[in-house]
């Protein structure tokens, strides 16, 4: 069954991201870093013929640029008021264009592939679940499709992963969790860039890294 399928990125602003990463990397090199992996994740997305429509929401104008610039549609907050909230505004976005699915992705997940995306849609088994892929410490959530698009409440900064499984079981939903290495890699901290520079990739992230001589 094809699917009506939205993808859905939410972004902070630039300068207030990636706060863990500030031992290593200024305010500009973060703000660049963020861009780059956004753009990737934005190309991977786009080699997904899976996908019906594609969003991101973000109160920071160069990332709603880069959306536009990419074929994706931008939404403005007015403010940040936190990924659940954001997600939600997109959530109900989409499910107003007639959205049967939602696939939230975050924007630092640089190495994920077409085929990534393709395989998470895949995993979907029927119209009242959802699929969950868990971060490399198994707390957070790096991918979350729910069938239809608000079958459960989302939870992120909350150790999400257990949230999202444990509420979808409460409520009778049926659940897959998958795990593709590449979705699970976010790069949130040092030792992630580290790890992620141990794999040589034709992404923006990993030419820019190699740029400004951050070669794990």
């Amino acid at each position: 069954m094809r699917l009506t399928l939205h993808v859905i990125i939410p972004v902070k602003k630039l300068d207030e991201g990636k706060k863990r990463l500030s031992t290593l990397l200024s305010v500009s090199q973060r703000r660049v870093l963020s861009l780059c992996m956004l753009q990737d994740v934005l190309d991977a997305v786009s080699g997904s013929e899976k996908v019906t429509t594609s969003v991101v929401i973000s109160p920071d104008q160069d990332v709603l640029k880069l959306a536009e610039l990419k074929n994706f549609i931008p939404l403005k907050e007015d403010c940040q008021k936190g990924v659940n909230i954001a997600v939600k505004t997109a959530n109900d976005f989409c499910a107003n264009l007639g959205a049967l699915s939602t696939l939230i992705l975050p924007s630092d997940i640089p190495l994920v592939q077409p085929i990534d995306i393709d395989t998470i849609i895949d995993s979907s088994r029927s119209t009242n679940s959802v699929v969950v892929v868990p971060s490399l410490r198994m707390d957070g959530t790096n991918a979350l499709l729910r069938s239809p698009p608000n079958v459960i409440n989302t939870f992120y900064d909350e150790n999400s992963y257990h949230m999202h499984v444990d509420t979808a079981k409460k409520k009778g939903v049926e659940v897959s969790v998958i795990k593709p290495a590449r979705v699970m890699l976010d790069l949130d901290v040092v030792e992630d860039l580290k790890e992620f520079m141990l794999i040589e990739s034709n992404t923006a992230t990993y030419r820019y890294l190699l740029k400004i001589n951050l070669d794990g």
